[in-house]
């Protein structure tokens, strides 16, 4: 998708709130998460779930005004997700973290 989606960590979040993003892959393909945004204080992280992996893979994250961080997102056995729904969560690391992010992602 070339949509670009917004969103806001403000001070008042909890760490374990986030703003939730959700794409289906309908065959096996390489995922490009770009994120960027204006972060003041402390960090905001993604994380990425789905019902065809363990665990959740993370990396992504933005820490200063002007960041920008592009992501692939793979298994260890395969540069490819496999088909299935998965899930991108942007979350604040600390309580004082702040700011607004901007997320794009693609599947090729």
């Amino acid at each position: 998708k070339d949509t670009w989606y917004k969103g806001l960590c403000t001070w008042e979040d909890t760490t374990s709130k986030g703003d939730y993003f959700s794409f289906t892959l309908k065959k096996a393909a390489t995922v490009t998460i770009t994120l960027k945004g204006d972060v003041t204080s402390g960090k905001l992280t993604g994380t990425v779930t789905g019902n065809k992996v363990n665990g959740s893979y993370t990396g992504l994250y933005l820490k200063n005004v002007g960041s920008q961080s592009t992501w692939k997102v793979a298994t260890k056995s395969s540069q490819k997700l496999p088909a299935g729904t998965y899930y991108i969560k942007i979350a604040k690391d600390t309580k004082k973290s702040n700011g607004y992010y901007k997320l794009r992602y693609s599947a090729k």
